[in-house]
């Protein structure tokens, strides 16, 4: 389960990791990123997921449906205000 980073440095590797996880279509290694209270919104969701088995179902379907996602992370420094607060990472596109 995930620690909240506490520099830049830690931050920037934890986004590298997800990145990481994410692009490879690897469920077990996101879920090592993941908090167990986490609550996952997204567009393409009714409701926000919850949990970490939930996140991982969420994920698995969209590899399925969007097979060539992938997502590329973007600098804290050129990012809005507002994406800062978040992960910073950016939009699905195709491979």
């Amino acid at each position: 389960m995930a620690s909240i980073p506490s520099s830049t440095a830690e931050l920037e590797a934890f986004v590298e990791r997800y990145l990481a996880a994410w692009n490879d279509h690897d469920a077990p290694a996101m879920a090592d990123l993941l908090t167990q209270d986490i609550v996952w919104e997204d567009p393409a969701l009714a409701q926000p997921a919850r949990g970490i088995a939930a996140v991982q179902a969420f994920m698995r379907a969209t590899w399925v449906g969007l097979p060539d996602c992938a997502s590329t992370s973007r600098s804290s420094r050129t990012a809005p205000p507002r994406a800062r607060r978040s992960l910073g990472v950016g939009a699905c596109a195709a491979r």
